[in-house]
């Protein structure tokens, strides 16, 4: 369908439309930016999933 990276393919509209619909919000994050992100919301997530107590099957 798409023929180029994630970072070229996000500005079309289609991708746009799509991920609205969906309730999405996107945006490109390098490596570095996604690096950052994951280390910032990984003790969140940690700490909400143990609190709830979810499990794998």
């Amino acid at each position: 369908m798409f023929k180029h990276s994630v970072k070229q393919n996000l500005p079309l509209p289609e991708i746009k439309e799509r991920a609205d619909a969906a309730g999405v919000e996107h945006r490109y994050l390098g490596p570095n930016q996604t690096d950052g992100l994951v280390k910032k919301e990984l003790p969140f997530w940690a700490k909400a999933i143990k609190a709830v107590n979810i499990t794998l099957d």
